[in-house]
Formats: C-alpha cells, structure tokens, sequence
C-alpha cells in the first residue's frame, strides 16, 4: 500500500514507538509516546538491540560446538534474552515491528543457555557416584 507510512521509505515515525508522524510540525513531540526523536525509514527496520540480540545468540550458539568456549554461553545466551525482550518490548503489552529479529535471539540464546544447562546436568548426574 502506497499510502500506509509503515510501508514508506521516506516517512518519519516516532524513535520508539514508530508512530507515523506525518503532518505534525518538526519538533513536535510524538502524540502517542511524547518522545522527540524522529526517524526516517521503513519502520519495519531492526533497531539495534534486536541486531545485538540476534547476534548474541548465534555467537552463544556457536559457543556450544567449541569445547571450552562453551562456557561463553552462560553469559551470551541470557544476555541475548534480555536484550532481545528490550528490543522487541515496548512497555505498553505491545511488540515492536523488530520483533522478529529480536525474537530470534531470544530463541537462539535462550535454547543454547537451556541446552548447556540441560548437558552439564546431566554430565554431572552420569559423574556423580
């Protein structure tokens, strides 16, 4: 759709909440959030905590397969979680539109923490006398 500023390159939304701010004065706040902050572009683009967040778990992931490094996972895959939840959280009960980005680094780090906790439980039940 031509006229719908989600789908329009050229539109200025609101920062947080991507609020499409068409026909309001430049420095006028956001009716919905009060925030000033502005941005042009898709308001489908990812902010940047969802990319840390996807990143962090594939790095946590990857963690998994290297041995020693695996260690690395304790600390990576709840980090993505949590920075993958702020990403995509508005606050109001509501995901943003970078929801999918950030949701695949909460999986990502997620399932890597729970699968490294899930295998050294076991190693240390399959040890223990």
């Amino acid at each position: 759709m031509p006229d719908d500023p989600a789908h329009d390159p050229s539109a200025q939304c609101c920062a947080r909440c991507r609020y499409p701010l068409e026909g309001l004065p430049p420095h006028a706040p956001c009716p919905e959030c009060g925030s000033r902050k502005r941005r042009t572009g898709d308001a489908g683009d990812a902010s940047t905590g969802a990319i840390v967040s996807l990143a962090l778990g594939v790095i946590s992931a990857a963690c998994l397969f290297l041995g020693p490094a695996a260690a690395f996972t304790l600390l990576l895959g709840p980090a993505a979680v949590a920075m993958g939840a702020a990403a995509a959280w508005t606050g109001r009960r509501t995901l943003r539109t970078d929801g999918p980005c950030a949701f695949a680094g909460i999986v990502l780090g997620g399932v890597s923490f729970v699968l490294l906790v899930t295998i050294l439980g076991f190693a240390f039940f399959l040890t223990t006398p």
